[in-house]
């Protein structure tokens, strides 16, 4: 139902059209999908039409796509500390004072 309110907005019979469902049924899940914040619905005479709410779809991508880029960003902290946590290797290793004598 969302994919075909992507495209504009339809009455519930013109949504019917495209599934195997009684017109009560489709109802039933636009109101679900209305309660949802989902879609959005507007009587015009005797037809109700529904429509993408694009502000909630929009709102929730912003959501999803900042937490996407905070688990980038974890993951890229996370490696960065473990690194300098790494012991020095080869010249760098070379390049630290040895312990020191209790002689001399």
């Amino acid at each position: 139902m969302l994919e075909l309110l992507r495209e504009r907005e339809l009455t519930v019979g013109e949504i019917g059209r495209h599934f195997v469902m009684s017109l009560p049924s489709i109802s039933y899940h636009l109101d679900l999908l209305r309660q949802a914040d989902l879609v959005v619905s507007e009587k015009r005479g005797q037809f109700v039409h529904y429509a993408l709410n694009t502000s909630v779809l929009d709102e929730t991508l912003a959501w999803l796509t900042g937490l996407v880029a905070a688990g980038r960003r974890s993951a890229y902290e996370t490696k960065r500390h473990a690194q300098k946590r790494r012991p020095a290797t080869g010249a760098a290793r070379r390049a630290l004072p040895g312990p020191r004598s209790a002689v001399g």
